[in-house]
């Protein structure tokens, strides 16, 4: 048993091949836990990416909707609770 490990070891090939394979698992500058981290984080960026495309589509759409001036109108009293100049507006809110 002892004297097939040593024949791997005196084996050139598989010696070299073995110190490769650990060179470049643990000890290059991108090692295996570096790729494996990066491909994390290009999941993690892509799909942030596709939120960001909806998110970028639905405020285009709102924004087509808010060409007209009777729905900026509606929008601005909803959201920023703005009235006429000669109107007034009571505020009537539920106690939780």
């Amino acid at each position: 048993m002892e004297k097939k490990i040593i024949a791997w070891i005196k084996n050139k090939y598989i010696s070299a091949c073995f110190f490769t394979l650990v060179w470049l698992v643990f000890l290059a500058d991108k090692d295996l836990f570096f790729v494996l981290s990066n491909k994390a984080k290009l999941k993690d960026l892509v799909q942030e990416e596709k939120d960001l495309t909806l998110d970028i589509q639905s405020q285009e759409e709102e924004l087509k909707a808010l060409q007209s001036s009777q729905n900026l109108e509606k929008f601005a009293r909803e959201t920023y609770k703005m009235k006429k100049s000669n109107e007034v507006i009571f505020m009537i809110s539920e106690k939780p």
